[in-house]
């Protein structure tokens, strides 16, 4: 057979083979063995059908022949019909960065940062990658690289690491960035502490700055730094807070109970150790605390503020009047001395108000009278007035006078009856108190101004003389008028003329 003869059998049956079997048979310089060029991309849609191509070995072909990702991008979506998502898988196995497949994936398929990301996440681009990506694709800023990489499902430290690294984000840039995008306090105070090396102070000053709630930013400082327990750990924790400029002194309160459980007393001594003035230290407590006065006064005393500081915090934060000042002021340990002298600053109370508070809180009459004496130097007699109006008995107000101003029964006796204490009273205290007997009883009465028949019921009645010892008590306290003796044994002793007669005429 000729050789144009054995030719055209040849093309014959390649006109039969395209027939059979369509655009993709064999090429017919590949039949005749003549070398053909790639003719374009199209070839991977045609390798496709012949060869059964997946995204992945054609986007690898395609990186091998050094395709820009966005081409090989668009080859995967028109001729295989593949999502973002799958097309993002396939260009990072084939090799090409995450940059160049976000932009891909921002040119062909429209996504936005969001989507891109959990694209990008799912393909296997660590946060880092996604963060150069997202960067330079959809020029994201830390705030919103932070805010889709946490939707995108990316673990929190990592993308801590990825503001740090790719942004260059500052301690404080990153916080917000984090805040911004969800995360919690305690999260982003650890990134402080384990990705930026800041302590608790310079963590605490940042997280006022994102957060904003002391009692948040003190339970987050307790939980991750090293503290211990007690009043020394908290007050550790105050001095970093009014170190950073935090005056909202109820709410550390709020936050130091929380994370130490303190008392109140506990809360006011570790207050008073950093020096916190005692008006914020009485508001925090009624605050925290729910605390009465009383409590209050306690708490402030136990820690260490004056009696003059706990006082007119009682009566500004309190309200407290000044009997109840005076009262809280004694529960709380203060001597009358102390007591008195503060409560008249803060009352402006006088002599006679602050004797009477004195007794109603409970002092004794000893030393109630000796703080009034030391405060106001009343005369005896005021001071014995003073003592009766306070409700305080002659005989109680017998023993302060004898002890606080001077061992006299004869003064005390007629300090008492000016003041206006009941002649049986007066007689009783001096019985009880002095040594007197019955004639001095009689002298120091007649001294003070009460009449002979004041005297002799004074003696008779009050102290139970019989009617000759009383007779004789008057008689040597200068009664020597026969006849008013008669007239006195008769109508207060009880006795009958005879007697009185023999009495007298003993005398």
């Amino acid at each position: 057979m000729s050789g144009l003869l054995k030719t055209i059998i040849a093309l014959a049956f390649a006109v039969v083979a395209i027939s059979a079997n369509g655009a993709t048979a064999v090429p017919l310089a590949e039949i005749f063995g003549i070398q053909a060029p790639l003719r374009n991309l199209d070839l991977a849609a045609e390798r496709k059908s012949t060869r059964k191509a997946t995204p992945d070995s054609v986007a690898r072909e395609l990186k091998l022949k050094q395709v820009p990702a966005s081409t090989t991008a668009r080859t995967l979506k028109r001729e295989h019909r593949v999502s973002a998502s799958v097309a993002a898988k396939a260009l990072h196995r084939a090799g090409y960065s995450a940059v160049d497949t976000a932009g891909a994936l921002r040119q062909e398929f429209r996504t936005n940062a969001t989507a891109s990301a959990q694209s990008l996440r799912r393909a296997g681009y660590s946060a880092i990658e996604t963060a150069q990506a997202l960067r330079s694709a959809h020029k994201s800023t830390p705030k919103q690289y932070a805010r889709t990489a946490k939707q995108a499902g990316y673990p929190f430290a990592a993308v801590a690491q990825a503001l740090k690294a790719i942004y260059k984000s500052t301690a404080q840039q990153a916080a917000e960035a984090m805040h911004s995008a969800g995360n919690t306090p305690n999260e982003i105070g650890s990134m402080l502490k384990n990705e930026y090396g800041l302590n608790a102070q310079e963590t605490a000053r940042i997280l006022m700055v994102v957060v904003a709630v002391v009692t948040i930013v003190i339970a987050v400082v307790v939980a991750i730094f090293t503290f211990g327990a007690g009043t020394a750990a908290a007050a550790a924790v105050l001095a970093i807070m009014l170190s950073i400029g935090v005056v909202s002194y109820n709410e550390i309160g709020d936050g130091l109970k929380a994370a130490f459980n303190l008392n109140a007393n506990q809360m006011a001594e570790v207050f008073k150790t950093k020096n916190v003035a005692a008006d914020k230290t009485a508001r925090m407590l009624q605050h925290t605390y729910n605390v009465g006065g009383e409590t209050a006064a306690k708490a402030l005393t136990q820690a260490g503020y004056t009696a003059a500081q706990v006082t007119a915090q009682l009566k500004a934060v309190f309200n407290a009047n000044g009997e109840n000042a005076t009262k809280w002021l004694k529960q709380a340990g203060w001597d009358a001395i102390t007591a008195a002298a503060s409560v008249v600053v803060a009352y402006s109370a006088n002599g006679e108000s602050m004797t009477k508070w004195l007794i109603e809180a409970g002092f004794s009459v000893n030393d109630a009278a000796g703080a009034i004496i030391a405060k106001f130097n009343p005369t005896a007699k005021r001071l014995a007035t003073w003592l009766k109006n306070a409700g305080v008995s002659a005989k109680n107000a017998a023993k302060a006078l004898k002890a606080k101003i001077e061992n006299s029964g004869k003064k005390v006796l007629k300090w008492l009856k000016q003041a206006g204490y009941g002649r049986s009273s007066v007689v009783k205290a001096i019985k009880d108190v002095f040594t007197g007997n019955a004639t001095s009883v009689a002298k120091w009465m007649r001294n003070a101004g009460y009449s002979w028949t004041q005297v002799t019921k004074g003696l008779f009645d009050d102290l139970g003389k019989s009617a000759t010892t009383t007779a004789s008590a008057l008689f040597k306290a200068g009664l020597k008028n026969m006849q008013t003796m008669t007239n006195l044994l008769t109508s207060v002793a009880k006795v009958n003329a005879q007697t009185a007669a023999q009495i007298i005429a003993n005398l």
